[in-house]
């Protein structure tokens, strides 16, 4: 069913950094099983441990083992429970914490209004952006966050040539470099990455298959290579709106989730945006530190 609404997950285990999982459909599965979407390692997890179900505008926790229970918010969680935002399931050791998003386009990922968002969409859009309001998380007596620098772009060019020169290999590499693509998609709700890896395992493809004469095969990797970077494209632009109204709204565990998303996305670019969300990340990581304190009284 589509909804106007995702839920994102920060997957926290031991001390390592948060792994940010944007999801984009209704189910996820947790467990030590190779078939789970959050595959646990702690010692005395269960092959299917709980699972987290998008039912309309919230999210739904259940317990499917209960010989270590997951906790909701510190207590056991027996049968299935509403989650709020920002709640909060543990499993042994790794931590999962839930928020729910509202999406841009109620659509769906794949239909041609998510994938091709119009220049007068955008535009409207960041209309609403005051650059006044990016003083609210000023913190310590810093400047104001200013407004961001225009995003750098995702892509430097396209691939244009095969890493193999014999004909008969080059198609062998071509259908290798297609499905590394198809797994790094399916993979790209739950690492956005991989979004990015997909499109340029698709290009390789696509002139693999032109060096070894085969049209028609290079024509639907090209295709595919379009999809996925419209995909992203869209995601892009829809995780940076969030951002600046996170900042607006002065929601900072918001703007957080949306900067660790943007920050992982633009991971191999530089460049003054980049050069921002390091910045707002920062700023983001010492209010939110902030707010701890205050609660724990430290």
């Amino acid at each position: 069913m589509e909804t106007d609404f995702s839920f994102s997950l920060q997957v926290f285990r031991g001390t390592k950094p948060a792994e940010v999982i944007v999801i984009r459909h209704s189910r996820v599965l947790i467990g030590n099983g190779a078939h789970c979407d959050i595959r646990l390692d702690d010692v005395g997890s269960a092959r299917e441990h709980a699972e987290l179900e998008l039912e309309g505008d919230h999210v739904v926790a259940r317990a499917l083992s209960y010989q270590v229970p997951p906790l909701l918010n510190g207590a056991p969680l027996v049968g299935a429970s509403k989650l709020e935002q920002g709640a909060e399931i543990k499993i042994i050791g790794t931590r999962i914490v839930v928020s729910m998003v509202r999406e841009l386009n109620p659509s769906g990922a794949r239909s041609p209004a998510r994938r091709a968002l119009t220049a007068i969409g955008i535009a409207f859009a960041l209309l609403f952006i005051p650059v006044a309001t990016y003083a609210a998380l000023n913190q310590g007596g810093e400047e104001p966050i200013g407004p961001p620098p225009p995003a750098a772009p995702l892509w430097e060019g396209t691939v244009t040539a095969c890493k193999v020169d014999a004909p008969d290999q080059a198609a062998h590499y071509a259908v290798q470099m297609r499905a590394l693509g198809d797994v790094n998609r399916e993979r790209y709700p739950f690492d956005i990455q991989d979004g990015i890896n997909a499109a340029r395992s698709f290009e390789m493809a696509a002139v693999c298959q032109t060096r070894a004469g085969r049209k028609d095969e290079a024509a639907l990797d090209e295709e595919l290579a379009s999809e996925i970077r419209g995909i992203v494209d869209s995601d892009y632009f829809a995780h940076r709106i969030r951002l600046e109204h996170a900042i607006e709204s002065n929601d900072a565990r918001a703007a957080y989730l949306e900067v660790k998303i943007l920050r992982k996305l633009t991971a191999t670019l530089h460049g003054p945006y980049v050069d921002w969300l390091t910045m707002v990340e920062r700023r983001l990581e010492f209010s939110l530190r902030e707010v701890e304190k205050e609660k724990t009284g430290l």
